[in-house]
This record gives C-alpha cells, sequence and structure tokens, in this order.
C-alpha cells in the first residue's frame, strides 16, 4: 500500500512539473516604441522628388500567434504608425534675402494602417527554454495617408500669396521581416523586445492648389522604417 501511495504522488507531482512548462498554442501580443524611417522615407534632400522628410515617429501592434508545432506558427498582425515631417527641412527653400518677405509651412503627419500575416520560428536560447529568439516574415495590405501641407509667403507691398497640397490615402502591399526575443515570466505570460523591417510603395494622386488652378499628378512613394518594441505576450 505505501508502495502504491508513494508511486500515485511521484506520479501526480511529475505531472503537474510538466504541465507548468507547456507551451500555449494561442497567443495575443502588444507591442509599442519608436519607428525609425529609412531610405527615401527619412530623406530630407529636397532634391530628391522621392523624400520623405519623414521624422522619427511611433509604431502599435497588436498580434494573435497560433503554433503549429513547438517551434513554428502562424501569425496576424494589426498595426499603426505615424511620423511627423521635418518642417524646418522644408523650410529651406528660404525666401529672397533683403525683401522682408516671410515664409510659413505646416503639414500634417504620415499615417499607416496595416494588417499581414506570415510565419515565425522560435530559436531556443536557454536549456529551460524561457528565453526564446523569434524569427518572422509577413505580408499584407496597408493603407497610408500622406501629409496635408499647407504654404503661405507674405512680401510687403505686394501682399500674400499660398499653395496647399491635400492629404491623400493610398493602398498597397506591405511587407515585414524581423526579430524578437522572448521571455517567460510563466506558461501563460512572456515580456518581448523586438525589431522589425517595415517595407511599402504606395502610389498617391497628389493635388496641389497653386493661384491659377489645382494640378493632379502621380507620386509613387518608397516607404522603410525599422520598429523597436518592448510588449506582453499572453497565452491561452
Amino acid at each position: 500500500m505505501k508502495k502504491i501511495l508513494l508511486l500515485s504522488l511521484i506520479s501526480f507531482v511529475c505531472f503537474n512539473a510538466n504541465s507548468q512548462t507547456v507551451t500555449q498554442k494561442s497567443s495575443i501580443g502588444i507591442t509599442i516604441g519608436p519607428s525609425f524611417p529609412l531610405g527615401d522615407f527619412g530623406s530630407k534632400d529636397l532634391g530628391n522628388s522621392e523624400s520623405g522628410l519623414a521624422k522619427v515617429g511611433g509604431f502599435l501592434a497588436i498580434d494573435y500567434s497560433y503554433k503549429f508545432s513547438k517551434y513554428f506558427g502562424a501569425i496576424v498582425s494589426a498595426q499603426g504608425r505615424m511620423y511627423s515631417v521635418d518642417e524646418k527641412a522644408l523650410a529651406a527653400y528660404g525666401v529672397p534675402d533683403g525683401t522682408g518677405a516671410s515664409l510659413s509651412i505646416t503639414t500634417s503627419a504620415w499615417k499607416m494602417g496595416a494588417i499581414m500575416a506570415g510565419v515565425f520560428q522560435v530559436v531556443p536560447l536557454t536549456k529551460d527554454e524561457k528565453l526564446n529568439l523569434e524569427i518572422r516574415a509577413l505580408g499584407g495590405y496597408q493603407s497610408t495617408s500622406s501629409p496635408k501641407l499647407d504654404v503661405k509667403i507674405s512680401i510687403p507691398g505686394m501682399g500674400s500669396f499660398q499653395d496647399s497640397q491635400e492629404s491623400e490615402s493610398s493602398g498597397s502591399f506591405a511587407y515585414l521581416v524581423g526579430a524578437g526575443l522572448k521571455y517567460s515570466l510563466s506558461p501563460a505570460v512572456a515580456l518581448k523586445l523586438s525589431g522589425d523591417y517595415n517595407g511599402a510603395q504606395p502610389k498617391f494622386s497628389v493635388t496641389t492648389y497653386p493661384a491659377d488652378a489645382p494640378v493632379t499628378q502621380q507620386v509613387r512613394q518608397s516607404i522603410g522604417a525599422f520598429n523597436v518594441g518592448v510588449g506582453l505576450v499572453i497565452g491561452f
């Protein structure tokens, strides 16, 4: 009888100990952090027609992940990003010296929302697998809104002149590749540090309003950004 009770106790303890290390198949994660514009999107070169003049912005991502096996799975991600425009770079156009003229420039921000899906791989970094490297690649749809631009020039004796460029929205394919470190606090809760590259090339119909008549032209904007985020993951 003692042996039976002892074996039952050992089995019960082992079962519960093992159950604490079971990895949840599904999880929801939220990540937030700065987003750094790269390439033409972050360029401040006014001589480059594709310069986005974007400053460092921010992003928010909500992810749903499902593991097919211990180390591989699928992921769906909804993301939002925003970048202000470098108005000082635009002001470099300037006005002629000695004229007493003044230049005023105001802009709104670049805004993006995306829904993407893809796959990920988990690479354990410690023997107990509490610390893991997660590599992922996603693709999907992104809606991008260009900034609104208002320019006003005042020249003594001649009056004021103004021009504006309306904000336009465009949908395009977008992709994301990146990696992150995930540290498990418990079988169902983990902390995450990630770095991802986002890319897209939306095409806009940009309309300006000079003094005579509206002018519309097609413009393609290359958008690249690197997101650095911290977040929380909850498994279920």
